[in-house]
């Protein structure tokens, strides 16, 4: 039998550490956001020309050591949200709320945010149908 590779160790790792439905209930709530700025053609696009739907980053939403997964690409400016700015409280505010009511599950570290945060980003892109 073959050792697991890097990626296969991390995808057993984070179906491990998955306890609380998270990867699932937040590649819902990040496809959905990712559809919507399809759907309503506000696609950005950054200075290198790739287009931008999510820009997805971690964060904590409530200073309680948890890591969330949320966007920080604008659909309503086409502009990514700088970190620790005026636009970003408004905006952490609104995924906050989607945090309260169950839509966004937090991770105990940002090695498991980000590890889902890969892979949540790459089914999704997986996901979406070439335009």
């Amino acid at each position: 039998m073959n050792a697991p590779d890097d990626k296969q160790f991390k995808s057993w790792l984070l179906r491990k550490a998955d306890s609380a439905g998270a990867f699932s209930k937040n590649k819902t709530a990040l496809k959905r956001f990712h559809d919507d700025v399809i759907s309503s053609d506000r696609i950005g696009t950054d200075a290198s020309g790739k287009s931008n739907t999510m820009l997805l980053g971690t964060t904590q939403l409530f200073g309680d050591g948890k890591e969330y997964i949320v966007p920080f690409y604008n659909p309503e400016t086409g502009k990514e949200i700088p970190f620790n700015s005026l636009e970003e409280k408004p905006w952490l505010d609104k995924w906050r709320k989607e945090a309260k009511k169950g839509n966004l599950i937090p991770y105990n570290t940002v090695d498991e945010a980000e590890n889902a945060m890969e892979q949540i980003r790459s089914r999704i892109l997986a996901d979406t149908p070439k335009q």
